[in-house]
């Protein structure tokens, strides 16, 4: 994250672990690189699918709603980062850096920021499916 250069693409429930470990250093990146352009999906913390999935982790719906406010008030200064979302469950969480992407599942009962991760090579078959995948998810998903 702190090579950061030009695009960031992220997709979750509450991104509480993302928005905990990396919010600050976003804002600080974008100081230092205003062309960084930066998309995030989340699912509706309305839905019932970030309902279900924050019960399947033991956290409280109001805590994923709270992570996403959260996320909202600290990047609303920043224009280069574009926030949606969407009413369906996630299968995987991808995540973009610039031409490094990693993958992983949503897990039962897991969180996601504790199960397992590949990083996927950017010539790779994989890797074109995910970022069909997360276009897919953008495309659909609503201006939060």
């Amino acid at each position: 994250m702190h090579n950061l250069s030009s695009k960031l693409d992220i997709t979750g429930y509450s991104l509480n672990a993302f928005y905990e470990s990396y919010a600050d250093s976003i804002v600080e990146r974008l100081k230092q690189i205003p062309s960084i352009n930066i998309r995030i999906v989340v699912v509706n913390p309305e839905s019932e699918f970030s309902k279900h999935r924050a019960a399947l982790e033991g956290k409280s719906p109001l805590s994923v709603k709270d992570s996403i406010n959260r996320m909202k008030q600290k990047f609303r200064n920043c224009k280069n980062i574009k926030l949606k979302q969407i009413d369906s469950s996630l299968t995987t969480m991808i995540f973009r850096i610039d031409s490094v992407m990693f993958v992983g599942p949503h897990l039962y009962k897991k969180p996601s920021k504790s199960t397992l991760t590949f990083e996927l090579n950017k010539n790779g078959w994989l890797y074109e499916e995910y970022e069909k995948e997360f276009e897919k998810l953008w495309n659909d998903a609503a201006d939060l």
